[in-house]
């Protein structure tokens, strides 16, 4: 079954990362596909491994490439499917808004 997620942009995936983790965000007073979190920092697990990399670790989340040269990443957590999509950190952050039950 294809997610519901991969129709949306990474701003409203962000977004809703950044909800089930509570942190203190907000969408930027300049551009409003970039969320702020503690009103200073972007925040965009879709693109930076620094705001990913520990929600991926803290959830046992794997990523592994489709195929070789395929330019397609796998995504996934134990007890869900996986996620497939050309940006490996996008597939992780819908991995885990599906394994949270988070619906777009």
């Amino acid at each position: 079954m294809m997610s519901k997620w991969l129709d949306k942009s990474d701003p409203e995936i962000n977004k809703a990362v950044a909800k089930t983790r509570n942190l203190n965000w907000n969408v930027s007073a300049v551009d409003s596909d970039v969320i702020m979190i503690d009103c200073c920092e972007v925040f965009d697990p879709c693109n930076v491994v620094n705001d990913s990399w520990p929600i991926i670790i803290e959830n046992n989340i794997s990523i592994f490439s489709v195929a070789l040269d395929s330019g397609i990443w796998q995504a996934e957590h134990y007890c869900h499917n996986g996620v497939k999509d050309k940006n490996p950190l996008r597939a992780a952050m819908i991995a885990y808004l599906e394994m949270k039950g988070v619906q777009p």
